[in-house]
């Protein structure tokens, strides 16, 4: 049986004086004339009444003494204006919102009108309600990140101003908008909800955001769009569950999605939710068809804090108000299973007993051909889980596609007579869901190069593959270990709360602190606990791209995020110069003509105390994309220094495609050559260059550094955007976080062009 429970999250508050809204009902004549009907039932004292009490007398009731009408309390019209006023002056929300949440707990005739008389009298508001016709274009700049797009943007403003070009002026500032332009060119259905929750508590989502450098941790229920933040001081399991322990105390999620971090990945994440009988799903990073709600949410919370920052708030009090404001109409029942209850856990996985043929798309919108497999099973509604030669994936319903010929179809048959059972699946009659962990000692010969390669290691030679700055990569890898020796007894059952080795298990939780993370995890939904070659799961070695899956050093753990740390990294490195690199550019087929698409450079001296930086846009001829600029942003900066002699030279990127083959000569040898691969040309350019630097003796190292967590990085993408005023903005930050520096604007030689010509390139 299934038990309703009401958990006030956003509890209604009550911030008025009880007392006093008695004594006002004791003088109020019509409160006089409804406490009369209430306790006698006479219906023809009503007919003196305003309509707005009479048409609602029959949801007349008392709380804590005071007569309310549908459960919002009657109070007058001085003390609705006080508390409109205190709300406003902590929110500044608009006058529909601040109604919408006065609606619920009072009772006022005339209520919609004070909230918009509150916001006409303050001063806050007025300064952008009030200004020129000549101002507008600048107003519309701290208006624009409200708003979702140039219509509604227009839509709002059109209302309250009247201004010609307004249409025009909306638009272009979303154009000079680099968040906005960052996700233009997205398909629709990438902002599509992935699957639709069942009830409140019965999916989550959590992520990790940075704002000004500082962690901010945000779990989003995904039924109610209730949202919790955390300001942490790194980014660590222990931190996480110390965040959750309050919220899962209450009433646990059923599931809850989450990225591949290792901070979300690890034993010590996994064994906490399954003290809470709670399923995780894994999905991609920067997916927005399966974690795009947290994506959101955590645009919801950066607009929130910049806002309230610009006052001269603290950050932490910036976060409150903004949680507050988003959540103040998120009252909601929630569903909780009783003690015993077996029917709670909604079984979402479903198990084919035949597979089927289909075409899909491994790489989603990046690949450009689909790839026939085989359909094992269903996660939910929305997504497959397809089996290719020996890999499994999970991949959303619109990258799969179901009209296979029908002589393929005649000829599978005929090579696979037999039927697959329903053994060490979990199907629909299932009761509960576990996740089985193999947590194997690993020798201590077995390097830890041999461990399974993370998303930015998988390279495949016959498509375009190309890594941008936050990889939208619509599936989900099911990964094995080669530990196929561990032994049954410390295997661990997640759903059942049990654990076969308790010294294991005091050992996982003495080490709670720990923060790194055991990739060493099947991310497989059973029923059972299964060994890796019971799933016949490909592994590392048995890999056909086994030769390239090596750890990339500059993504694994040395990754490089604010200031602080790139300035302890160049005063520990060798290197005499260091080089930032970005390219941007679209990744659509219909890349607009007037969409800036090009490369900045940043090129630092660290013993001469010198900053200088370049720029470069629309060079590359046909289509243009994403990869293709990063790559040329990496050509260029070595083109820069090819006068050096003798020196070290370190180059930054936050892009692991364009870097890797610098660090790797293997794989720039494999780029140059094989004609099929993307920017082969480019790769071959690189490849001659640095030739040059081996007979010129500059090493050269390479480092990867978050996008956008650093000054830095922030004006690298600027230069390459092409946005002035973004531009003189992230110098002028460049300028405060190095003022030690000499920053100066070069313009890059008209000779890097020769490398550039023709179409192909």
């Amino acid at each position: 049986m299934l038990k309703a429970i009401t958990f006030p999250e956003a509890p209604l508050k009550f911030d008025f004086n009880i007392d006093e809204v008695i004594k006002f009902q004791s003088t109020d004549n019509h409160c006089k004339t409804l406490r009369t009907f209430m306790d006698t039932g006479n219906e023809d004292c009503l007919k003196k009444l305003p309509v707005a009490f009479s048409e609602k007398a029959e949801l007349l009731e008392e709380i804590q003494g005071a007569l309310a009408i549908d459960k919002r309390i009657i109070v007058s019209t001085d003390i609705a204006k006080k508390l409109i006023k205190k709300h406003h002056l902590l929110y500044h929300l608009g006058e529909t919102k601040t109604y919408e949440y006065f609606r619920k707990i009072i009772f006022c005739i005339g209520l919609a009108g004070f909230c918009a008389q509150e916001r006409k009298n303050c001063s806050v508001c007025m300064e952008y309600l009030n200004l020129p016709v000549a101002q507008v274009s600048h107003w519309i700049t701290p208006i624009h990140p409200r708003s979702r797009g140039e219509t509604k943007t227009y839509e709002y403003f059109r209302k309250i101003i009247f201004c010609i070009g307004l249409a025009g002026f909306c638009a272009q500032e979303r154009k000079n908008c680099s968040v906005c332009m960052e996700y233009l060119n997205l398909p629709v259905a990438q902002v599509s909800h992935w699957i639709t929750p069942i009830h409140p508590r019965s999916r989550g989502s959590i992520d990790y955001m940075f704002f000004e450098g500082t962690p901010i941790f945000a779990l989003c229920d995904n039924a109610t769009q209730y949202l919790f933040a955390w300001i942490t001081p790194n980014k660590s399991t222990a931190t996480i569950i110390q965040c959750l322990i309050p919220i899962f105390s209450q009433c646990p999620f059923s599931f809850l999605i989450m990225d591949n971090a290792k901070e979300f990945c690890s034993n010590e994440m996994l064994l906490f939710l399954s003290d809470f009988n709670c399923q995780p799903i894994l999905v991609p990073s920067y997916h927005s068809k399966s974690n795009g709600c947290i994506e959101r949410h955590n645009q919801i919370i950066r607009r929130g804090l910049q806002k309230n920052v610009e006052l001269g708030k603290s950050l932490d009090e910036s976060l409150r108000i903004t949680l507050e404001s988003h959540n103040l109409d998120k009252t909601r029942k929630f569903y909780c299973n009783d003690t015993h209850t077996e029917e709670f856990m909604h079984n979402r996985y479903h198990k084919y007993a035949i597979p089927k043929l289909a075409y899909y798309k491994r790489k989603g919108n990046k690949s450009d051909k689909y790839t026939l497999a085989y359909i094992v099973g269903e996660l939910g509604s929305r997504i497959f889980h397809i089996k290719d030669n020996d890999e499994y994936f999970a991949v959303a319903r619109d990258y799969v596609h179901m009209s296979v010929p029908q002589h393929l179809i005649d000829a599978d048959v005929s090579l696979h007579d037999t039927i697959i059972t329903d053994q060490n699946w979990v199907t629909d009659n299932d009761d509960t869901s576990t996740i089985s962990v193999a947590n194997c000692d690993i020798p201590d010969d077995v390097s830890s190069e041999t461990d399974i390669p993370n998303e930015h290691d998988i390279l495949d030679n016959k498509t375009d593959v190309s890594h941008s700055n936050d990889d939208i990569n619509p599936f989900i890898t099911l990964k094995s270990d080669s530990t196929s020796n561990c032994p049954p007894e410390q295997s661990f059952i997640y759903a059942n709360n049990t654990i076969n080795d308790s010294q294991e298990w005091n050992y996982i939780k003495s080490h709670l602190k720990n923060e790194t993370a055991d990739d060493n995890i099947c991310n497989n939904v059973n029923n059972e606990v299964l060994s890796p070659h019971s799933l016949n799961l490909p592994s590392a070695s048995s890999s056909p791209i086994s030769d390239l899956s090596k750890s990339f050093d500059s993504t694994t753990g040395t990754t490089l995020y604010s200031d602080t740390d790139i300035k302890e990294f160049i005063k520990a490195s060798s290197s005499d110069i260091f080089i930032f690199c970005d390219g941007s550019c679209p990744n659509s087929k219909a890349t607009s003509s007037n969409v800036i698409k090009g490369i900045g450079i940043i090129k630092l001296k660290f013993k001469e105390k010198v900053m200088e930086y370049y720029k470069a846009h629309n060079f590359l001829s046909g289509r243009p994309t994403s990869a293709r600029y990063e790559v040329a942003a990496v050509m260029i900066s070595i083109i820069l220094c090819q006068n050096e002699t003798k020196k070290a030279i370190t180059l930054l990127s936050d892009n692991t495609y364009s870097l890797e083959p610098i660090d790797r000569p293997e794989i720039l040898s494999k780029y140059s050559s094989d004609i099929s691969q993307a920017q082969n040309k480019l790769w071959k350019n690189i490849d001659s260059l640095m030739s040059v630097c081996t007979m010129r003796d500059i090493v050269w190292e390479t480092k990867h550094f978050k996008s956008k967590t650093s000054s830095l990085n922030k004006l690298v993408d600027s230069l390459a955007k092409g946005i002035e005023s973004k531009i003189t903005k992230a110098v002028d930050d460049v300028k405060q976080n190095w003022p030690d520096f000499n920053i100066v604007e070069k313009e890059l030689s008209p000779a890097h062009k020769r490398y550039f010509t023709g179409s192909d390139v």
